[in-house]
């Protein structure tokens, strides 16, 4: 060990005995086990030196340090600790990088693709894996879930380990300024280097752009003696760059360089062009649209001429290579050209709306917009651009995090003539905007999110994949498919959304309701037709009918006028409620509520829709969208939005309903006593679920076999012939179901259940199992979440639905927002479950964040578990003492469960705090950066905002 440091010029030297041999190497000293060894790294936010004494009191062998301190620990002092760790980190894995060609490629833009085509290429030689932005390119070409650019030294070391292991026989690495600086990469010696483009980023690091520029050149340091060095001869940052022993190859669209294109051919779908190098030539065909990716594709062919490639051969593989996701991807060529583009920073949006100019015969449609919470003095030159070479220019929403996107927008447009772009917040209205411009010689850009598939807004991390939104709004779209992807969106295309109900007219209604009396004619004011139903003045839309809700202390009828003024043809109000010098025509009923459900009722009745009903104390939300993908494969499905469960969400969920669903998917949920029996009366579901009977609601239902009374009720509601399915746990509830009807499906892997898999796994982040020889796969974790796709194949199987669509389409599955979704933030990983919390889905969440990430330290924010009545302050005790026996290292303990005794947990492990708020930024300023950690509380507590400081905190990239 200490030779090698030596060889780095790190200066080693041992304060103590060094110790004969180590465990592991950890950079955090609360991942500290026996045996470990320490690295104290000066961080940007800590210095690790401050934690060489915990490090040894949790058992670490010894530490690394630049600066021996007063700790009774063996110490080896060295130069540069971030470059030691890099070194040690290498060494400790193996060297994978001896056992693999490694290719570094950096610069401004261009990156990601020039990595991907880089890989592509080399793989003609043999196996080849690639780490980036996109994440790791396997072997087998699939991609993993997108990091930071460049992973920490100790990731980095074990990712290329792990490629190595899978077969790889080379490896390209995406290498960002941030990693550079921070000597990330120093323990790899790298065959072959190459630079992009050059222009303004990472200001908000970097002290200036020279300091930004000698930071990518450092990668020159990392380049073995003999190795290739591809240059972009038109970056005019590059040209003193000519690395001493090494074969330096410079690529460019002028023959003056060493690799050029000869006759280049730019069209909407790629480019055409001759490669060529002195005295040599091939003929190319590029399925990758712009110019910047001409040169992309010259790095790559660089890089390979250098180790020794014919140029015949990289110009086939060029000619072949697949779609780079989100990187000038075409997503439509017919009947309109529309492409997607990470360009999110000033030259990147520069270059593709250029290189879009100068290929499309007519005019550029462009949608962009600017992260929240990120440089804000961007927004104006993004706009700018945007502004200046777009045709059509629409101002819009990407990822606005904590920050308000319609501030972000008008920053964009500061300064613009109001007739040089339109501002569209809402990023598929925006999407729908420029295609409904588009005309047959024109291209819609779609820039900023490129392989994103999300929109994080608020604390939530909203699926938002814009090829899929692309298929649904466009009546064909024939881009290339995208490679697989471990992690995929909800399929979308046959699961349709809510709409505005069908026309209601005036006699429909009062039937609906039963009211006697002067018909519309007899009093003058004629028939009427409403658009919709809504319960809310404040988001009215012209022409639907208001329902004014009455409360015990609030009663809607007070707001008519402000629903008059916003365009309500009229209302339902309790009886004594009309205003007559409204205008408005008036169903007075008794209970405003009840008619809203006899409206739904009537709908319901004369929909040819068949209904499955869901409830269930937890995974009921789950449940309802594992099932909607099961079926969408072979239905068009219709699903509750959201929670809109209630009295009030199901009516609406249901006079929403568009026309063409045949199958409808609605979620049932209660909050008192005879509640479901009502909603089932209303919805007369055929088919019923009941995913789970647990502790929740109890102040109102007593106890567990009160709620299970309650849930049951869904199957007495239901009409005769169809499915009921139930979940394994608790026995009670196969029981109960099984009285009911003796057919009853009892989905699960334990030895009650009728609907099991032959055979299955769970794994923290993925399940499977096997069904009458039909695999399916889920790519979330936990037996909680098995039981929840169990219950949903068994449905799906009970409707006659193939096992296979059944499979592919349950593959789909993403939990929505912040319901059980697992993600990452910079290091962290973060379950993030914040919809729900009574016991039973307590300790799901506490075993799938155990099993997460062996060896990582763990930390959970928990937050209060509400409606428990007369069982809480128990219920929180024992949730606890299962916190504390998980070994969670560090517990905020909030609300109901700051009362808990966390016996053996002390000290800056454990913060507690009634108000979750005061708890946040503790919580994150106890967090080093990279641990598992768990947020779970009910609704009502709002832990979303523990997850934005996350954000904020940790989710910077490289």
């Amino acid at each position: 060990m200490e030779r090698r440091l030596d060889e780095a010029g790190l200066d080693p030297r041992w304060s103590g005995a060094p110790p004969e041999e180590f465990r592991a190497l950890r950079s955090d000293s609360r991942l500290i086990g026996a045996g470990d060894l320490f690295c104290a790294i000066p961080g940007t936010r800590v210095d690790g030196h401050a934690f060489v004494e915990a490090a040894g009191r949790a058992g670490a062998a010894a530490a690394v340090v630049e600066r021996v301190t007063d700790v009774d620990l063996p110490q080896l002092a060295v130069r540069d600790a971030r470059a030691a760790v890099s070194h040690l980190a290498a060494l400790f894995a193996g060297d994978p990088g001896e056992a693999l060609r490694l290719v570094g490629i950096t610069g401004t833009n261009g990156k990601s693709t020039t990595c991907w085509l880089t890989r592509w290429i080399l793989e003609d030689a043999g196996p080849a894996a690639a780490l980036g932005t996109l994440g790791t390119v396997s072997v087998d070409g699939t991609v993993g879930a997108p990091g930071l650019t460049t992973p920490d030294p100790i990731d980095l070391a074990l990712e290329l380990a792990a490629v190595r292991a899978s077969g790889a026989e080379a490896a390209v690495i995406e290498v960002s300024s941030h990693a550079l600086d921070q000597r990330r990469a120093d323990g790899f010696s790298f065959d072959a280097v190459g630079f992009t483009s050059f222009s303004r980023e990472h200001l908000e690091y970097h002290p200036d752009l020279e300091a930004y520029r000698k930071a990518k050149l450092r990668l020159l340091e990392l380049l073995a003696p003999g190795g290739v060095c591809a240059v972009n001869d038109d970056e005019p940052a590059w040209k003193e760059i000519a690395p001493q022993n090494a074969t330096t190859l410079r690529y460019g669209l002028e023959s003056t360089a060493d690799l050029w294109p000869d006759r280049l051919d730019l069209y909407a779908g790629g480019a055409r062009f001759m490669l060529r190098a002195p005295g040599e030539a091939a003929a190319v065909a590029l399925p990758l649209p712009a110019e910047f990716n001409v040169r992309n594709a010259l790095a790559a062919a660089a890089i390979a001429r250098g180790f020794g490639m014919s140029l015949e051969r990289i110009a086939a593989r060029l000619s072949a290579a697949p779609a780079v996701p989100g990187r000038m991807e075409v997503l439509s060529r017919e009947p309109v050209l529309v492409v997607r583009d990470f360009a999110h920073n000033p030259d990147s949006c520069e270059r593709a709306l250029s290189s879009l100019r100068e290929i499309v015969p007519g005019r550029v449609i462009a949608l962009l917009g600017c992260g929240g919470d990120r440089d804000p003095g961007k927004r104006p030159q993004m706009g700018s651009i945007l502004a200046r070479l777009a045709d059509v220019a629409i101002v819009t929403s990407d990822n606005p995090r904590s920050e308000d996107p319609s501030e972000i927008c008008r920053q964009m447009v500061v300064g613009l003539p109001p007739d040089s772009y339109e501002i569209v917040v809402d990023r598929r209205e925006a999407i729908a905007r420029g295609l409904s411009e588009a005309g047959p010689a024109d291209a819609v850009a779609l820039l900023g999110k490129g392989h994103e598939t999300y929109q994080i807004i608020g604390g939530e991390r909203l699926p938002f994949d814009e090829r899929r939104i692309v298929e649904d709004l466009l009546p064909v779209a024939s881009g290339e498919p995208d490679p697989p992807r471990r992690v995929r969106p909800p399929r979308r295309d046959r699961v349709t959304a809510a709409t505005q109900a069908p026309s209601l007219r005036s006699g429909w209604i009062r039937a609906a309701l039963r009211l006697d009396g002067d018909s519309p004619e007899s009093t003058g004011m004629g028939e009427r037709a409403y658009a919709g139903v809504s319960c809310d003045s404040r988001t009215l839309r012209p022409g639907e009918l208001f329902v004014a809700l009455a409360g015990a202390r609030h009663d809607a009828a007070d707001f008519l006028p402000q629903a008059a003024a916003r365009g309500a043809p009229g209302a339902i109000v309790r009886a004594g409620r009309e205003d007559p010098a409204l205008g408005m025509e008036y169903f007075a009923v008794a209970d405003p509520l009840r008619a809203l459900g006899d409206l739904a009722a009537r709908a319901r009745r004369e929909s040819g829709a068949a209904v499955v009903a869901i409830t269930g104390s937890s995974g009921k939300t789950t449940v309802k969208e594992m099932i909607a993908c099961t079926l969408s494969e072979s239905r068009r499905v219709y699903r509750t939005e959201g929670n809109y469960n209630s009295q009030v969400g199901l009516p609406l969920t249901i006079l929403r309903a568009p026309p063409d669903a045949d199958t409808w998917v609605l979620e049932v949920g209660a909050s008192e006593p005879g509640e479901i029996a009502r909603l089932a009366e209303i919805a007369r579901p055929e088919h019923v679920v009941i995913t789970t009977v647990g502790a929740a609601h109890l102040e109102c239902f007593g106890d567990v076999d009160g709620v299970l009374r309650e849930k049951m009720a869904l199957a007495h509601g239901a009409s005769d012939g169809g499915a009921l399915v139930v979940g394994e746990e608790p026995a009670s509830l196969a029981e109960a179901a099984r009285a009911h009807r003796p057919d009853a499906i009892v989905a699960g892997f334990g030895p009650g259940a009728g609907f099991a898999p032959e055979a299955h796994t769970v794994e923290a982040d993925r399940i499977e199992f096997r069904r009458g020889g039909t695999s399916f796969a889920l790519d979330v974790g936990g037996e909680h979440h098995l039981r929840d796709a169990l219950i949903a194949a068994a449905l799906a199987e009970s409707l006659g639905v193939p096992s296979g669509a059944a499979a592919r389409g349950l593959s789909d599955y993403e939990p929505l927002g912040l319901r059980g979704a697992l993600r990452r933030i910079g290091r962290l990983t973060v379950l993030a479950d914040c919809y729900n919390a009574n016991p039973d889905s307590f300790r799901a969440a506490i075993a799938q964040t155990r099993d997460l990430l062996p060896g990582r330290r763990r930390a959970v924010f928990a937050g209060s578990m509400l409606e428990l009545g007369s069982q809480e302050a128990k219920a929180h005790r024992e949730i606890g003492d299962e916190m504390r026996a998980a070994g969670f290292d560090i517990i905020a303990a909030t609300g109901l469960f700051c009362d808990a005794p966390f016996d053996g947990v002390h000290g800056h492990a454990l913060i507690r705090a009634e108000d979750p708020a005061a708890a946040v930024r503790p919580f994150a300023d106890a967090l080093e950066g990279d641990e598992v950690v768990l947020v779970k509380g009910s609704r009502g507590v709002r832990l979303e905002r523990v997850i934005d400081e996350l954000e904020a905190r940790f989710g910077g990239g490289a």
